[in-house]
């Protein structure tokens, strides 16, 4: 009696297939790899564009509401309920990751405002984070925004960091990406310039800036970013 059991192909991959498959996958990588300084590019330069956006985004509201936005002292009766309104005393006052702080108000009163996209809105029970209070962006991190971070850089600063703390001043870039941004944006003085580049705050001093320079040898992220307003 001949047997109904349908017979089963073992024939495994051929040394061709496998060559051909090597090849693909061999190829796809090499062109991930390429690709990645262009992706890293544009990330930057959408970076700088929130930058600019955060700019003229602040002059508007104050031209409108005649006060910082965080810092305006009726932001709960004039935009939006929910809002914590400021002290009025024309500083921004709070590490930027702190949900009680003007300088977290900051960007929920623009977005409140509908001058920039709103960063999201945080519920009492949630943490502070970049897309949920703050904005976000492609670079595994965002924005936070404080007045005089140092003794020599004085004024209201937009900060491209990691979370860190109650603050956005983890490193975010690499020291060859920064020197990217410094390129993209014109800047050439890291110390005196509108954009100001130190170590970030959670790894060690040295790391992306040292002796005045960028440390160009380290390939993982040392660097955080200020802007001026």
């Amino acid at each position: 009696m001949r047997s109904i059991i349908p017979k089963i192909n073992n024939r495994g991959f051929s040394l061709i297939e496998v060559t051909v498959a090597l090849f693909l996958v061999g190829f796809l990588m090499v062109m991930v790899f390429k690709a990645q300084p262009f992706m890293d590019s544009a990330r930057l330069k959408v970076a700088l564009k929130m930058v600019d956006g955060f700019r003229v985004g602040t002059l508007v509201f104050m031209d409108k509401y005649g006060s910082l936005p965080g810092d305006y002292p009726k932001a709960h009766e004039a935009i939006a309920s929910y809002l914590q309104s400021g002290n009025g005393n024309g500083y921004l006052e709070g590490d930027g990751m702190d949900r009680h702080s003007e300088a977290f108000w900051f960007w929920q009163h623009l977005g409140a405002a509908g001058i920039i996209p709103h960063p999201g809105k945080v519920q009492d029970h949630h943490a502070v984070s970049f897309g949920h209070g703050l904005p976000q962006t492609k670079l595994d991190g965002g924005f936070t925004v404080v007045q005089d971070p140092y003794p020599l850089m004085r004024g209201i600063w937009f900060v491209l960091g990691r979370i860190h703390d109650q603050r956005g001043t983890g490193a975010i870039l690499t020291p060859l990406q920064t020197q990217e941004l410094l390129d993209l944006a014109g800047e050439r003085d890291m110390e005196e310039g509108l954009i100001r580049v130190v170590d970030g705050t959670d790894v060690p001093q040295g790391s992306c800036i040292l002796n005045g320079q960028l440390v160009l040898g380290n390939r993982y992220p040392a660097c955080t970013i200020y802007f001026k307003f």
